[in-house]
C-alpha cells in the first residue's frame, strides 16, 4: 500500500487557493493564517486593479505631451533638424526612406520635403521591387528626384527582366534622362532595351563621376548604347554592351573597365583616354583579317599606371597584335590572362623593351610560358616587387642556367636577378618547388644589400 502524500505547504505558497486545502479547519471556521491570507489577496487584487489604471492615464497624457510641449526635433533650428535628417538617410542602406520620416508628423514632413540631400540617392531593384512598375511609382520616382533639388544624384537600377512593364520602365528612364545634369553616380544592371534609352540630351553641363552599365539580360537584340558625350565620367564600368566608342566622352576618364572588345578598340580608346590611369580589358579579340585600321598604328599612352587584360579563348592573335601597337612608360601594374597558347612570350619582352622599367607588379596567368622568356623578363624589370606566374617549373628550369654559383668568387660582382622582388607566387603545382627553395635564398636575396642572411628575403606562395 502506497504512502498517502500531501502537499507541500512550501510549494504552495504563492497560490492561497491551494492553501486553504491544506488548512485543517472547516470552511466555516478558518485558521487565523488563512483568514490573514485572503484579506491580503484581496488587496492585492485592488492594488493591481489601481495600478493598471494609473499605466492607462500614464499612456494617454504621454500621448499629449507633443501636443502640449513641441518635440526636441521641433525645438531644434530647422538646419539640425535637416542634418539629423541627412545621417539618417546616409545610414539608412536602403530600408527606410524620407517618406518614414515624412510620415511621423506635419513638422517632420516639412522639414524632410526641404531638405534636398536626403532625396539624392535612389535605388530600384528588382531583387526588391515586387510590385509592378505602376504609373504611380514612376511619378513617386519623378517627385523624388525633384525634391533633390542640383545635389549631386547617385541612381541605382538593377532590373533583370521587365515583365509587361516596359512603357512604365520607358517612363521611368525617360525621368531619369531629365536630370541628367546632376547625375554623379550611375549604376546601371538593366536588359539592353532599356539601356539604350539613356541618353544626356538635357545636359547642360555634367557633375558625372561614375558611370556603370551592365546588361542584366541576354535575351533579345544586341543593341548598342546612345549618344552619351555631353557627360563626361571619370570611372566608366561596361561589359556586354555594344559600345560606339564614338558615343562616349572620353576625356576625363582615369578609371576604365570594359569587356567584349577589339584590339582595334582597345587602341582607339587609348588614343581617346589621355587621363587613363588605371584600366581593365576583358575579351579581348581580333576582328578578321582585313577590317583592321587602327591597330597598325602604335600607340604610346604617357600616364597609364595598371594594366589588367584578358584575352579572347578563341583567338590566339590578339595578345600578339595588342603588345606589338601599345607602349606604356609609365606603367607599374600588368596582370595578363591569355589564351593558353605559347605565344606571350616572345610579344611581352619587346613590350617592356619598349615600356618602362618601373613595373613593381607582373601577374602572367598563362599556361605553358616559356621559361627563358620569363628570365628575360626578369631581366629587363629590376624593380619588380611581386611576380604572379602559373608554371613553376618551366620558370625554375630555365632560372637554374642563369643563376650565380654561391660557390664562385665572381658571384657577388654578378648583378642579381629581380633584386626589389617581395612576393613571389604561382598558380597550381610545381614538382621543383624544393630546388627552387634551395636556390632562391641566395639567387634572390643578393640583391638585398647582398646580405645572404637578409631577413626582407621574397615571400614564396602558391
Amino acid at each position: 500500500m502506497q504512502p498517502h502524500s500531501h502537499p507541500n505547504p512550501v510549494d504552495n505558497l504563492g497560490h492561497p487557493e491551494l492553501a486553504r486545502e491544506i488548512c485543517l479547519s472547516s470552511d466555516a471556521d478558518c485558521c487565523n493564517v488563512c483568514t490573514r491570507l485572503d484579506h491580503l489577496d484581496e488587496e492585492i487584487a485592488r492594488a493591481q486593479a489601481i495600478v493598471q489604471d494609473l499605466l492607462r492615464q500614464r499612456d494617454g497624457f504621454r500621448s499629449q505631451l507633443n501636443q502640449v510641449h513641441p518635440s526636441i526635433v521641433h525645438r531644434f533650428p530647422v538646419e539640425v533638424a535637416s542634418t539629423i535628417f541627412e545621417v539618417y538617410a546616409s545610414n539608412a542602406d536602403g530600408k527606410e526612406s524620407p517618406f518614414t520620416l515624412g510620415a511621423v508628423c506635419q513638422r517632420w514632413r516639412d522639414i524632410a520635403w526641404s531638405t534636398p540631400k536626403i532625396w539624392a540617392t535612389l535605388t530600384l531593384s528588382g531583387l526588391r521591387a515586387r510590385r509592378a512598375l505602376s504609373e504611380t511609382r514612376v511619378q513617386l520616382v519623378d517627385d523624388w528626384l525633384g525634391r533633390s533639388a542640383r545635389q549631386p544624384l547617385f541612381i541605382t537600377l538593377h532590373f533583370s527582366s521587365l515583365n509587361d512593364d516596359r512603357p512604365q520602365f520607358h517612363r521611368l528612364i525617360d525621368v531619369i534622362n531629365q536630370h541628367c545634369d546632376h547625375w554623379y553616380s550611375l549604376d546601371l544592371q538593366l536588359p539592353s532595351v532599356l539601356l539604350i534609352r539613356f541618353n544626356d540630351a538635357a545636359c547642360d553641363s555634367s557633375t558625372l563621376y561614375k558611370l556603370s552599365m551592365w546588361r542584366s539580360s541576354f535575351s533579345g537584340p544586341d543593341l548598342t548604347i546612345g549618344t552619351l558625350r555631353r557627360i563626361a565620367p571619370r570611372i566608366l564600368c561596361m561589359h556586354s554592351i555594344s559600345l560606339d566608342i564614338g558615343a562616349i566622352n572620353w576625356t576625363h576618364i582615369t578609371h576604365l573597365t570594359l569587356g567584349v572588345l577589339s584590339v582595334d578598340e582597345t587602341l582607339q580608346i587609348f588614343r581617346m583616354s589621355p587621363s587613363l590611369y588605371e584600366c581593365r580589358f576583358d575579351s579581348i579579340y581580333l576582328r578578321e583579317a582585313g577590317s583592321q585600321t587602327e591597330s597598325q598604328i602604335p600607340i604610346v599612352h604617357a600616364i597609364l599606371e595598371s594594366l589588367h587584360i584578358r584575352f579572347s579563348f578563341s583567338d590566339p592573335r590578339a595578345a600578339e597584335c595588342f603588345f606589338n601597337n601599345v607602349t606604356l612608360p609609365t606603367l607599374k601594374y600588368l596582370d595578363v590572362h591569355g589564351s593558353g597558347d605559347e605565344y606571350h612570350g616572345c610579344i611581352l619582352v619587346p613590350f617592356l623593351m619598349r615600356s618602362s622599367n618601373g613595373l613593381q607588379n607582373l601577374l602572367i596567368d598563362e599556361d605553358n610560358y616559356p621559361g627563358e622568356d620569363l628570365v628575360r623578363i626578369a631581366r629587363l624589370t629590376p624593380s619588380l616587387e611581386r611576380l604572379c606566374i602559373r608554371q613553376l617549373d618551366l620558370f625554375y628550369d630555365a632560372l637554374t642556367s642563369h643563376l650565380p654559383d654561391p660557390d664562385s668568387p665572381l658571384s657577388a660582382t654578378v648583378d642579381p636577378l629581380l633584386p626589389s622582388l617581395r612576393i613571389f607566387e604561382w598558380i597550381g603545382d610545381g614538382s621543383s618547388l624544393g630546388k627552387f627553395k634551395d636556390q632562391i635564398q641566395f639567387s634572390f636575396t643578393v640583391g638585398l644589400d647582398n646580405c645572404l642572411h637578409d631577413d626582407r628575403g621574397p615571400a614564396i606562395s602558391s
